[in-house]
Parts: C-alpha cells; sequence; structure tokens
C-alpha cells in the first residue's frame, strides 16, 4: 500500500460484505495507510447525522482501525503467524503477493464494525466529488475492482 494513498474499494465491499447494512447508500469506501492505523471512510448518502433517511444530506464517516489489529485479523484469516520486525511496515510485506494483499482488505472490512466513527454532515449542496476531495486530501486514489485488482488511480 502507498502511504496516506486512499484505496477505494466500494466496488469489493459491495460485492463481498453486503451485510454491512449501507445498500445503495454506501457511495464509496475507502481505506488508508497512516503510521500506527487505518483509516476507514466511507460516503454516505441519503442519511443524516443522527442517521435518519434525509434525501439532501450526505455523509462522512471515519474508522480507525490498529495496525496491531490489522495484523491479527490478518493472521487469523491465513492460518499462519506473519512476522515482521516493526507492525508499522507490516503491509508493505504484503506487496507482491496476491493472497496476503487481499487478505490486508479483508481484515479491514472484517473489523470495520461500524462503531466508534466520527461523522462529519454535509447538506444539499455538496456533490459526491466534492466529498471525495475531501477524503483525499491530495494524496490520491487507487481505484480496486470487487476482485481488488487495480483499475485506476486518481492523482490529485
Amino acid at each position: 500500500m502507498e502511504f496516506l494513498c486512499n484505496y477505494d474499494i466500494t466496488e469489493y465491499v459491495k460485492k463481498c460484505h453486503d451485510d454491512l447494512g449501507y445498500g445503495e447508500s454506501l457511495a464509496k469506501y475507502y481505506v488508508c495507510e497512516d503510521v500506527w492505523d487505518f483509516h476507514v471512510y466511507r460516503v454516505i448518502v441519503g442519511y443524516n447525522a443522527e442517521y435518519d433517511r434525509d434525501d439532501s444530506a450526505k455523509l462522512i464517516e471515519q474508522n480507525d482501525i490498529s495496525k496491531e489489529d490489522v495484523k491479527a485479523e490478518f493472521e487469523d484469516l491465513l492460518g499462519e503467524a506473519f512476522n515482521v520486525s516493526d507492525v508499522r511496515n507490516f503491509p508493505n510485506e504484503c506487496l507482491g503477493n496476491e493472497k496476503r494483499y487481499k487478505a490486508l482488505f479483508e481484515a479491514i472490512v472484517n473489523l470495520d464494525d461500524g462503531e466508534n466513527y466520527d461523522v462529519r454532515e454535509f447538506l444539499y449542496n455538496a456533490s459526491i466529488e466534492e466529498l471525495i476531495e475531501e477524503v483525499d486530501a491530495g494524496y490520491g486514489i487507487t481505484v480496486l475492482d470487487e476482485d481488488l485488482d487495480i483499475v485506476g488511480e486518481v492523482k490529485k
């Protein structure tokens, strides 16, 4: 994973994690690596900050999941220990290995329990593009398909 780059895994989440309960309201789902955590961003349409139905509202939800927790879930998924000298570098150890790379994203989504989100509400005139720019913060977005293969990049 590229540090601070957002990975758009929306199509994967819609295909493989329908259990999150967002249905059509989930516009985008991003994962971003930071030093100690992974940040998950959901762009939700049609709900306000109290999660009442409001067709003119849009939300950005942000959840931070520690790399320690992701590494433990990752090891459970693979059924093997994954030794690295520093947990901060563990995502880089997944590059070049498709099974590990996909398990990394799966572990993050599995740990995204919908709890402890910071929510920013945007009403009425904010476009999805404006919310995407808000999430991106200038570091770029790598777009992955439903099988977690790279299909494009959006660079600022």
